[in-house]
């Protein structure tokens, strides 16, 4: 029968294999042809890839060379003030990428967080999760005081000598004031994405990158949520204030210009309960405060009103800084 064959052809074949001194089921030929697990360990080394890339944005730490990269699953842009430039880029190594740009080439690395863009520092920014329009954007920072986290030039001191406080920015509404050095600058703010917004002052503008909610990059400068100084009474305003002096930064004229000359000197405000003085040029003004915000209040005169932001030590007074004596 044919069953009958096929077991006797297996018979012989295993006859013939132990005959030449090999035993079946111990074959180490056998076991070196038998199929083997073809599964690598998991590839641990740091290679980075395009999709760790594609919707991230990267802005500079370096006031000196200040710069924001964003990517898309093919390009990278590199902004800085009016500069903007694209390029493709790819993977070159296993912690490097190369992005190509019409007339050069800039390879960068990362760790995910950090990014080393044509030897300068980046840090990653974070996407926002409390807004995602102009709206709502509004809606977050209405109210809010962002000071830097390190001190600047702020103006010449009492003395003469150079002052150093922090510079700030504030928002009210789509509207903002950027105090740097001893200016203030009041313009508007423009969504872009969850990432960064626009602040146009008219005669110049700048992109606001953030790296959380209580922290963003502004010309490669940091700056963090002010959280002092936040009144949430009309009485707790009083208290932070009755008795206060107030002090401009910097040299005032003092009483009106002649031909001759102009007399400087140092504007003051002062403040007792609900009530302050605020002697300026050669005039004396007389009012009373009034609480309007976690970091602000309005001071009241006889013809007008003018909202007086708090920065810590220092209050953003009709245009000018004055600093707590």
């Amino acid at each position: 029968m044919r069953f009958t064959w096929v077991v006797s052809a297996l018979t012989l074949l295993v006859l013939t294999g132990c005959s030449s001194g090999t035993s079946l089921g111990t074959d180490d030929s056998a076991q070196q042809t038998q199929p083997t697990d073809t599964a690598q360990e998991p590839n641990n080394s740091p290679e980075l890839s395009i999709a760790q890339f594609s919707g991230a944005t990267f802005v500079s730490t370096n006031p000196t060379l200040p710069g924001i990269v964003s990517f898309t699953e093919d390009t990278a842009t590199w902004e800085n003030a009016d500069i903007v430039e694209v390029a493709s880029y790819s993977n070159t190594g296993e912690q490097q990428l190369a992005a190509v740009f019409s007339d050069r080439e800039v390879v960068f690395e990362s760790d995910g967080s950090n990014l080393i863009w044509d030897s300068v520092s980046y840090l990653r920014a974070t996407s926002s999760s409390q807004f995602d329009s102009q709206e709502s954007m509004e809606l977050y920072f209405d109210g809010r005081t962002y000071n830097t986290i390190e001190q600047f030039d702020i103006g010449e001191g009492p003395s003469g000598e150079l002052a150093m406080g922090n510079w700030s920015i504030r928002f009210n509404g789509n509207e903002v004031s950027w105090s740097v050095q001893d200016t203030v600058a009041i313009g508007t703010v423009t969504y872009i994405d969850n990432t960064r917004f626009k602040v146009d002052l008219g005669n110049t503008d700048f992109t606001v990158v953030l790296l959380d909610n209580d922290r963003f990059i502004i010309n490669s400068i940091e700056y963090q949520r002010d959280v002092s100084n936040q009144f949430d009474s009309q009485e707790e305003l009083l208290a932070f204030f009755d008795g206060a002096i107030y002090e401009s930064v910097s040299l005032q004229e003092l009483g009106r210009p002649t031909a001759e000359s102009v007399a400087l000197g140092y504007w003051s405000i002062s403040f007792s309960n609900n009530s302050f003085t605020w002697v300026y040029l050669d005039i004396a003004e007389a009012g009373t405060i009034s609480f309007s915000g976690v970091n602000s209040f309005n001071a009241i005169l006889t013809d007008r009103e003018i909202e007086i932001i708090v920065e810590g030590n220092d209050i953003l007074w009709d245009g000018q800084r004055y600093t707590r004596k």
